[in-house]
């Protein structure tokens, strides 16, 4: 027999592989230009998106300062630096140092807004400063009309003091239905400037509502509440839910304005362990002695156990004439709204 030996496979020549890798090289730069290119258009979009916003929101009265916007370069969205944000609007101003609005390249239909850091907000007064460890936006582009808002670490400095918040989220959609909007949202910590009946602390508070007629953003809020409310506006609240203190229960709600643009309305207020509600209240000198001691007889009367067993109260509420009353029987007297003129 005979033995043949296979011949080895002639390596690839050196000016081959070289001649391979430089075409690889050459797409791969021009992937990177052709990127950097589309970032670059998105960010000229967005600058005339925003241009085209300020012009819209001036026409309405509004207060939009900003210095010119600058291109900051990022690996994976287009983003521009507006340094020196103002906006006012019926007696409310917010100040920032400076926002970041960035459009990803694969989630082109949404805008992120980025505004953590040293702020200012005014509530028809003087400015309060207002910082935040995260301050974030996201709004839809293209077809939607939903706004998203997350706030962290975030702290008001009230002429009372500070209040603070650990973290919450507001979501607001316009929908299909013209003239109306859903308005959600969560706070979790939310530390009062002073301490009230309930304790200085909300642990958290939740809100599933439906706006009925939307402000027209023009002049002052004194005169934008009036032609809401003279238009039939009002506010459903769907459910309400809180645990502050002895408090924990839930509510649901129709409020609107009244002849003086104060809140008024109706709604179903539910209650957990309200035995424990009045005794917070009563320590606190919170209610009359007389309204306490009546409430007290009426409450066993209208307790009922929950499915785990829990004592639970369903009560009629009223706000009208800025007194917020249970069952026809004022409780509290709140402090007047005031709207900037």
């Amino acid at each position: 027999m005979t033995s043949r030996k296979q011949a080895a496979p002639a390596a690839p020549s050196p000016s081959r592989f070289r001649r391979v890798l430089l075409a690889l090289l050459a797409v791969a730069l021009l992937l990177c230009a052709a990127y950097a290119a589309l970032l670059w258009w998105m960010g000229g979009q967005m600058r005339l998106a925003l241009d085209n916003w300020a012009a819209q929101r001036r026409a309405q009265g509004w207060v939009v300062e900003y210095a010119e916007p600058a291109w900051q370069p990022e690996p994976l969205a287009a983003t521009l630096r507006l340094p020196a944000v103002r906006l006012e609007s019926g007696g409310v101003a917010w100040r920032a140092e400076r926002v970041l609005a960035r459009v990803s390249p694969f989630s082109p239909q949404r805008l992120r807004l980025d505004a953590s850091g040293e702020q200012s907000l005014a509530l028809g007064g003087p400015p309060m400063p207002l910082t935040a460890a995260t301050a974030q936006a996201e709004i839809a582009l293209s077809g939607g009309r939903d706004a998203l808002l997350a706030l962290r670490g975030a702290a008001l400095s009230t002429p009372a003091g500070p209040l603070r918040l650990d973290n919450g989220q507001i979501n607001l959609d316009l929908g299909d239905q013209p003239g109306t909007a859903a308005l959600s949202g969560r706070l979790h910590g939310l530390a009062l400037p002073v301490d009230v009946p309930l304790g200085p602390r909300i642990e958290e508070l939740t809100l599933q509502s439906r706006l009925h007629g939307l402000p027209d953003g023009a002049g002052a809020a004194a005169a934008q509440a009036t032609r809401w409310r003279d238009a039939g506006g009002r506010l459903e609240i769907m459910g309400l839910t809180l645990r502050w203190g002895a408090m924990a229960g839930s509510a649901a709600a129709t409020l609107a304005l009244d002849a003086a643009l104060q809140p008024s309305g109706i709604g179903t207020l539910r209650i957990a362990n309200p035995a424990a509600l009045l005794d917070a209240l009563g320590e606190a000198n919170a209610v009359p002695a007389r309204n306490l001691s009546m409430a007290r007889r009426l409450l066993p009367l209208m307790t009922r156990p929950d499915a785990a067993g829990a004592p639970v109260v369903e009560l009629p509420v009223t706000l009208e004439d800025r007194t917020l009353g249970i069952m026809r029987l004022p409780l509290l007297r709140l402090q007047p709204w005031v709207w900037a003129p």
